[in-house]
């Protein structure tokens, strides 16, 4: 629709985001075993996603720096993925970490295919824009109720050569990197409502 009207004009959401008080009207859901703070990376993760598949061409995150803190019960004061501690002095939350491992890690893959939004995991295939050998899905189960789907097949194709598991991990822009055994173009893998990237090269 935009680009029927404003041909070569780029489509962008504004203003996604949640906040991690849960006594604002905005608050995140609150995923089992995980707090407010991590629930909020989590939720923001699936958003982004979502999002990339969805066509628009940009996200603007709302907003990157809490001045208050997570106990502030004003709408959107604790929706920032950073805090502001000191002058001069930042402490990034949980969010700020997992969205730079989607980054560090996707940053360069555009989205391809929605593999499955059905059953207890969504699946969603990305590949590398200038390497179309490289490949990443995007794995979840889409509850925040404590769901987990163990040993969950994952047909990457026999195509594949090599394929790394990268979990969101606390305090780290990179996840933690696990290679993965792959079997008749299947892998298996331990999926929970925390993402999970699979990065592929393809043979």
């Amino acid at each position: 629709y935009t680009y029927r009207y404003a041909p070569g004009v780029e489509c962008i959401l504004g203003e996604y985001g949640y906040d991690k008080n849960q006594k604002s009207k905005v608050s995140t859901p609150l995923v089992k075993g995980y707090n407010a703070k991590q629930s909020q990376g989590i939720m923001l993760l699936r958003g982004i996603n979502a999002i990339s598949f969805s066509g628009f061409d940009r996200l603007i995150i709302y907003w990157i720096k809490d001045d208050y803190g997570e106990d502030e019960p004003t709408i959107f004061l604790s929706c920032g993925i950073i805090r502001h501690v000191a002058q001069d002095k930042y402490e990034p939350y949980p969010a700020w970490y997992y969205i730079s491992t989607l980054i560090n890690n996707m940053g360069d893959y555009i989205p391809e295919k929605i593999i499955s939004e059905q059953g207890k995991v969504w699946v969603y295939k990305y590949r590398h824009a200038k390497s179309p050998d490289s490949v990443a899905y995007f794995i979840y189960c889409p509850t925040y109720n404590g769901t987990r789907v163990d040993n969950y097949e994952l047909n990457i194709g026999k195509k594949a050569g090599l394929a790394t598991e990268i979990s969101l991990q606390e305090n780290s822009e990179a996840g933690n990197r696990t290679e993965m055994k792959i079997s008749n173009g299947i892998i298996k893998v331990n999926v929970t409502e925390a993402p999970r990237f699979i990065l592929v090269k393809e043979k």
